[in-house]
């Protein structure tokens, strides 16, 4: 009997050791705080014109915004002539190919030229000028080339080349439907929002 109240003396001792110990540490905070020493972390910094380097360099670290994909299939084929005893023959491949191209905008070389800040009475304002998206890379599997027609006239280079082609095409078909004007206007809501929630009053972005 003795053995437990002394066991749960020992752990109360310990409770209030614990208890003591963060009030302690709360008030040096405080202390460090109200000094100066230790900045509050959730206060909102002041936005100031002489920040733009700052800023800068906040947008850089994104390096490249990744805003839409675009998945399509795409038919390709190719002719080849063999020229034969009576007439030529045309050997003809047609791959099938299923693939995804990756879409946004390069941030990496932005500077202070790309960031205007400008202040209009108490409002301070800011515009931002973004190079238009671009096909970052465009993806397709080896399980993504189908061969449908194949007459066995075609060497593994040329087979490899009409593969190449395909990835252009599906690139092309990209720009035909308009997906970099798509993700032009992602950006812009992305970056509007972000700026404007920084605390900028007004916010312009332009894609060049």
């Amino acid at each position: 009997m003795e053995g437990k109240k002394k066991k749960k003396s020992m752990m109360f001792k310990k409770y209030i050791g614990i208890i003591v110990l963060v009030f302690g540490l709360i008030s040096l905070l405080g202390i460090f705080w109200f000094t100066g020493v230790i900045k509050n972390p959730f206060k909102k910094n002041e936005l100031r014109i002489e920040n733009t380097n700052i800023l800068v360099d906040d947008i850089k670290i994104i390096s490249q915004l990744f805003t839409s994909s675009y998945y399509t299939e795409i038919v390709v084929d190719s002719i080849k002539k063999t020229p034969g005893i009576f007439s030529d023959y045309n050997h003809q491949l047609v791959v099938v190919a299923r693939g995804t191209s990756y879409i946004g905008t390069d941030l990496s070389q932005l500077d202070t030229s790309n960031i205007v800040i400008s202040k209009e009475d108490d409002k301070i304002n800011c515009t931002l000028i973004l190079p238009s998206a671009k096909i970052f890379n465009t993806v397709v599997n080896p399980s993504g080339f189908s061969i449908f027609i194949d007459s066995k006239g075609f060497t593994p280079d040329e087979v490899q080349s009409t593969k190449n082609k395909a990835l252009l095409e599906i690139e092309r078909d990209v720009l035909n439907n308009g997906m970099l004007e798509k993700a032009n206007e992602r950006t812009k809501k992305l970056f509007t929002d972000l700026l404007i929630g920084m605390g900028f009053s007004k916010v312009t972005i332009i894609i060049k």
